[in-house]
């Protein structure tokens, strides 16, 4: 992977390259997008900096498209175990053991086809 000079962030604005908002993200993610600044504010810096008018609108649009894909992928790469999900279906699995040891009863899941075709409502809807 190249690194990213402002020369390259410029050119990519001159020159209406399609990934030039990405590009301009990662370079100042550090200095910038992290730090919890405004988007007028990141604008403005932004703007004095690369010599390019920078709107309040493009800020939002990479922290509303970019940075939140990219928390995204954070989170996603997290360890399994440290999920409350996977810990809840893992303390489950462990009670389903225990269950399993203490009773003789098996549960086999039916296909779709084996189960009664009547209503099971039925004698509650002649009541009324």
């Amino acid at each position: 992977m190249s690194i990213i000079t402002k020369e390259d962030i410029i050119h990519a604005f001159q020159t209406n390259q399609r990934k030039r908002n990405l590009l301009l993200y990662t370079f100042y993610k550090d200095t910038y997008f992290s730090q919890g600044f405004t988007a007028k504010f990141i604008a403005a810096k932004l703007s004095k900096e690369l010599g390019l008018p920078i709107s309040e609108n493009m800020v939002f649009l990479i922290f509303h498209r970019i940075a939140k894909k990219n928390k995204e992928l954070k989170t996603a790469a997290a360890p399994i175990n440290s999920s409350p999900i996977n810990k809840f279906i893992s303390h489950l699995q462990g009670k389903e053991k225990f269950k399993a040891n203490h009773s003789s009863e098996v549960f086999e899941f039916k296909n779709a086809d084996e189960y009664p075709k009547s209503n099971p409502f039925e004698q509650v809807l002649k009541n009324i």
